[in-house]
């Protein structure tokens, strides 16, 4: 079975407000369900209330990185997919990146590579 845009619920945790908005109103436009923060400890307090399919989050977080909060929530046994952005092209390419097994985009990145990135991450949510 295809999973279907409105099936798709994202958690976007992004510190720049432009962006984030930006990527809220793209994500919502074609008809994910997004819940936004503007950092990991905000999401981490309300995960449980937004219930994500999968996460977008930016690398370069104040205090906790977007790293740092996949790594938590595997500590608490939550496994949900994630897709990071980033500016860092060091950070997209180094070794923590790539052993996350995540999808990495460098911004600006391409609408479509965004959705089709998020559409395959929540994929691996349903399916597991």
């Amino acid at each position: 079975m295809a999973l279907s845009q409105d099936s798709v619920r994202v958690a976007v945790v992004e510190d720049d407000l432009l962006v984030r908005k930006a990527v809220v109103r793209l994500l919502s436009s074609v008809g994910f369900d997004v819940s936004a923060f503007s950092s990991a400890e905000e999401f981490l307090v309300r995960v449980d209330q937004s219930h994500p399919t999968c996460v977008l989050a930016d690398v370069h977080l104040p205090r906790l990185s977007g790293l740092d909060l996949a790594a938590v929530l595997r500590e608490l046994n939550r496994q949900l997919p994630f897709v990071f952005i980033t500016a860092d092209d060091s950070v997209a390419h180094s070794e923590a990146m790539l052993n996350s097994g995540a999808t990495c985009l460098m911004k600006p990145f391409e609408e479509d590579r965004l959705l089709s990135a998020l559409v395959r991450a929540s994929a691996q949510q349903t399916a597991s």
